[in-house]
């Protein structure tokens, strides 16, 4: 929902100015940054989307009560960890998926270049989705009245949204080498974001 909020406020009169003020920036930007350092920013607000949603973050706390009951299924708890994750990724997906729609709507950018900022976005989004996930299976918030309850006074979403953020700083700060070429500032951001999707194969297998 999240991607969805942030693409009405966009549309919103209350924050035209805000958002014409960014609009014109990221105009700028696109007129005058290599392509390659344009799919980075584009990845970056794609990936920010994708990671602002607390499915994995919350997926074993919000069990509740039926947490012991799940234990005695026939289903080995890695299965359904593997389940959870596949979940959060999957609500993850989405909400990239409408980040990048918007984007291309509003500021129509070359389409190779946001097909390429959607496909890096989902590496850091995942590493995002089986930390958080690992997480709260550690640490999981079993006592609430209700699931909203489990999510709103869940202290993992937090760390879910820290982490989140710390796995964009990581490939973001290759826009930071001005002495290298914008081929190479696009290929070691690539070699980090598949770094931290390499973290979540023990998850995954």
């Amino acid at each position: 929902a999240f991607p969805l909020v942030m693409v009405i406020m966009v549309l919103s009169s209350g924050a035209s100015e805000d958002m014409a003020a960014m609009g014109a920036g990221l105009s700028w930007l696109m007129a005058q940054a290599p392509a390659g350092d344009l799919l980075l920013v584009f990845a970056g607000i794609i990936g920010f989307a994708g990671m602002m949603n607390p499915a994995a973050a919350t997926a074993v706390s919000r069990e509740g009560g039926r947490f012991p009951f799940n234990r005695t299924l026939p289903v080995s708890g890695r299965t359904q960890l593997r389940a959870k994750l596949l979940m959060g990724e999957t609500v993850g997906l989405l909400g990239t998926l409408i980040m990048a729609v918007a984007l291309g709507a509003l500021l129509r950018p070359n389409p190779w270049v946001l097909v390429g900022a959607f496909a890096l976005a989902q590496l850091p989004t995942l590493a995002t989705s089986a930390i958080s996930l690992a997480l709260d299976a550690a640490h999981p918030r079993l006592h609430f009245a209700n699931e909203t309850q489990a999510i709103k006074q869940n202290v993992n979403v937090m760390f879910s949204m820290l982490i989140g953020l710390l796995a964009l700083a990581l490939p973001a700060a290759a826009i930071a080498l001005r002495g290298a070429s914008p081929a190479l500032r696009l290929g070691a951001a690539l070699a980090v974001c598949l770094l931290e999707a390499a973290m979540t194969l023990p998850a995954m297998t």
